[in-house]
């Protein structure tokens, strides 16, 4: 440690908002200057952040240079304050602020001021979630990334087939290509229904199979994954009038419903697949089936189209 180092170890807020020398004494446990710093601006590991807030609660002089480090740390950015001030308080959050609050601070003579209760109550509260902000803030990203793209797929439809999870939507049957949305993916995890969901609005089917093929290595072969691999294969035979793409999501359809028989999507998408290889007796009698289950208004009326073909 040099020795500018040293000089922080006692520093403190003045009235007119400079720092001095401050009397008393620092103990083997109490922590550098730098890594208060650091805590105020949330660079420390979640564990770490827990022994100090807990050292500082029961340490008068620390718990005033806990206080010096936040008004010297990098302010939150506006998202970060708001994601902040929605977060519920714990006991444990507020059982710190308060002995932060009320514990007797050194005072040097000089000072004149000092940071108000409720003030302060705010900022220990705040450094005690800080190790959740970052998770968080981009568990809040993702739920947005998540409804914007679920929002998409419903209003736009871009595939006739049925998403798992999508709310209906009117298909319209001329988009192509270049009607492909850009979307933003850079809050979204690869791997996920999402960004699969996200690569079907971008019309690009190949980086969708990848991906639940993927996802199906890596966990099971569920209803959901089966359903949307199906889509995505019978959404690809489409755009290359290819009925093994059809005979494959077919296959992939039949097995969701082997383990689910009443699984809506998949028996939805059963009844579009079966019209696409030109079965129209079999599609008629799955849309029936799909009608003996469905509960959403939309998909009925989409599915009893086919029921009523005799």
């Amino acid at each position: 440690m040099n020795d500018s180092d040293e000089q922080m170890l006692n520093l403190e807020w003045e009235g007119s908002g400079r720092l001095r020398a401050r009397s008393g004494d620092l103990t083997p446990d109490c922590p550098l200057e730098q890594e208060l710093f650091s805590l105020a601006q949330g660079d420390l590991t979640p564990a770490r952040e827990q022994q100090l807030l807990t050292h500082c609660a029961d340490c008068d002089l620390c718990s005033t240079r806990l206080k010096n480090a936040v008004a010297l740390a990098e302010p939150l950015t506006p998202e970060q304050e708001q994601l902040i001030d929605s977060l519920p308080s714990t006991n444990e959050a507020a059982s710190v602020a308060s002995k932060l609050t009320n514990a007797p601070i050194p005072i040097s003579r000089g000072i004149r001021g000092r940071i108000t209760p409720l003030r302060w109550m705010a900022a220990a509260a705040a450094l005690f979630v800080v190790s959740l902000l970052p998770f968080t803030y981009s568990r809040w990203q993702q739920h947005e990334a998540s409804a914007h793209i679920a929002q998409q797929l419903a209003q736009l439809r871009p595939i006739e087939f049925r998403l798992a999870g999508i709310a209906y939507g009117h298909y319209r049957e001329a988009r192509g290509t270049a009607d492909a949305i850009s979307v933003e993916t850079k809050t979204i995890k690869p791997g996920t229904p999402d960004s699969w969901r996200a690569a079907v609005l971008e019309n690009n089917f190949d980086s969708a199979i990848d991906q639940i093929e993927n996802a199906m290595r890596t966990s099971s072969r569920k209803p959901s994954l089966l359903n949307d691999l199906a889509a995505v294969h019978a959404a690809r035979g489409d755009r290359l009038r290819s009925d093994h793409e059809y005979e494959t999501a077919l296959a992939m359809v039949d097995e969701a419903l082997a383990q689910n028989p009443n699984y809506p999507p998949a028996l939805f998408n059963r009844v579009l697949i079966l019209d696409r290889l030109h079965r129209p007796d079999a599609a008629r009698i799955a849309a029936e089936r799909d009608l003996q289950t469905e509960t959403d208004p939309g998909w009925q009326s989409d599915a009893r189209a086919f029921a009523d073909n005799k």
